[in-house]
């Protein structure tokens, strides 16, 4: 589960998109753990998978 999973669709997107802002105002760098693959798309620059060892992403 995101941070933001516990909001309601609207608050969620209403929180995602206030987040993008704040990066892009702030020229910050953020680091944020999401276990959601559209959510991390959405949100990401870069994405990195940590995965159990071996694993091979296909």
């Amino acid at each position: 589960m995101s941070r933001f999973s516990a909001f309601d669709a609207n608050t969620r997107v209403q929180s995602q998109e206030e987040l993008l802002r704040i990066k892009e105002q702030n020229r910050k760098v953020f680091l944020f753990v999401v276990h959601s693959l559209d959510e991390a798309i959405y949100l990401a620059f870069k994405i990195i998978f940590c995965l159990p060892k071996k694993q091979i992403i296909k």
